[in-house]
Formats: structure tokens, sequence, C-alpha cells
């Protein structure tokens, strides 16, 4: 009869467990803007560029959550008295940890989020004169955070929108000149229930 009661009582926790949990999925886009800062002092924020991607969102309270995207960033520089644009295209994958604001169900949630990225290189343009991918380090990481809102477009449905500041802690080139990205941008994306 105890063996009974506990794998009862055990059932009902992992099943209480699971029903408080939440998890949505759906796709993103958006643009951004980046700057190399570093050892160069010529830089200048580029003209906005294109995101695109996944995200996935998971929490177990109403309070805090956790997500995951994956997405295609086009990052770069421009140049102070200068035409010239570097361009490098990465699949960055950030990983935040999420502060959801206001009352549960309520049609618009509020949100700050924080965590770190990693990003890989997988294109090199612009009009800068001798860029060349093998010049670059393969892997970027860094910080990003960021504010947004949830608008609920139907019970389970919402729509995300996300702006955000990244801060490059990794070395974007192979040779002795420290350079690294930062860059803010602005995504909205369609977040549809997985359970």
């Amino acid at each position: 009869m105890k063996k009974s009661i506990l794998v009862c009582s055990l059932i009902f926790a992992v099943n209480s467990l699971f029903a408080q949990t939440t998890t949505s999925i759906g796709p993103m886009i958006g643009f951004n803007s980046s700057v190399y800062k570093g050892d160069i002092t010529t830089e200048k924020w580029k003209s906005p560029d294109l995101n695109v991607g996944l995200f996935l969102n998971h929490s177990k309270n109403d309070r805090f959550g956790i997500r995951l995207e994956a997405l295609y960033s086009s990052m770069g520089t421009a140049f102070n008295n200068s035409s010239e644009v570097v361009k490098a295209g990465y699949i960055q994958i950030p990983v935040y940890g999420v502060a959801y604001l206001g009352r549960k169900g309520a049609p618009v949630r509020p949100k700050l989020m924080a965590g770190p990225y990693i990003g890989f290189l997988t294109n090199t343009g612009g009009t800068k004169v001798n860029l060349d991918k093998d010049n670059y380090n393969k892997v970027d990481f860094g910080l990003k955070a960021g504010a947004g809102a949830n608008f609920r477009l139907s019970p389970k449905i919402w729509l995300n929108t996300d702006l955000y500041y990244g801060l490059g802690l990794a070395d974007l080139y192979k040779s002795d000149t420290d350079v690294f990205n930062n860059s803010w941008g602005l995504n909205v994306g369609v977040s549809f229930p997985v359970n």
C-alpha cells in the first residue's frame, strides 16, 4: 500500500511539474547595426542589416524563463570619411535568462533578458579592399542584453519583440590587432506553443 501511495505521489508530482512548464517556438526576423571596437579608431556603425532565424522560449513559472535563438546575423563595420564597409556573416546562438514583468495572462508582457552568445563565421564581404575570410577567427562569443514585450495574438500565440545590445569578447582577427564585435538590433517573431 505504501509503495502504491509513493508511486501515485511521484506521478502526481511529475505531472504537476510538466503542467507548469511552458515551451514555445517560432521564426524571427529583424535588423541590426554593428561596429568594430578595439585597436582601430576609424570605425563607425554600419547601416542596419539582416537578422533571421528561430527561437525557443521555455519557462517553469510565471516570472522567469530561458530563451534560445539560432539566427543568421550580418555584422561588420563602416569607416569614418569613407564609403567602405566590412561585412561578416555569423550564425549566432544566444542563450538568455528572461525575467517576465507584469501579470501572467495580460495581453502585453514586458521582459528583460541577458546571457552569453557564441557565433560561427559563415562569410565575409562588403567593399573593403583585401577582405579575406582566412584573416578572421572562425568563432566569436560575447554577451547580449535586451528588453522587449510579448503581445498576445490568441490564447497561446504571441508576437515577440526584442531590442538588444551585443558586446563581443572574442578577437575577430588572427593578426595582432584586437578587434571586437559590438551590435544592437531589433527582432520580431511569432511564438507557437509546443505543449
